[in-house]
């Protein structure tokens, strides 16, 4: 899922403004982005405990506790679901390059 950058480049009729001086789409994304967030949360916070994950079901659950779509909660799940996977390969290649760093300043110091 691609991650939606929004920026305002003209300025906005007075028109198309609420009373807090946003947009209609501004305030969706006002809106929508702790759903998101919390969603995510839990999404990756599960994907950490479960060792078995069911897509499926899983997708229905967060459209039920969200009330969110079915391609919402896809997205979700399809932006979150290689995080655990990513972080631990991440923490492999930290561990190795201070192993790697140690023995060189070890060697260097002899």
């Amino acid at each position: 899922m691609s991650t939606i950058t929004y920026c305002k480049g003209l300025p906005t009729p007075a028109s198309e403004m609420n009373a807090l001086g946003f947009t209609t789409f501004e305030m969706f994304l006002d809106s929508f982005a702790p759903i998101f967030h919390s969603s995510a949360c839990e999404t990756v916070n599960h994907l950490l405990s479960d060792k078995d994950f069911d897509k499926s079901k899983w997708n229905t659950h967060l459209q039920n506790t969200y009330g969110i779509n079915k391609r919402h909660a896809n997205g979700v799940i399809s932006h979150h679901g290689d995080k655990p996977r990513v972080l631990d390969r991440f923490a492999v290649l930290d561990r190795e390059t201070k192993r790697g760093v140690l023995q060189y300043t070890e060697a260097a110091a002899n």
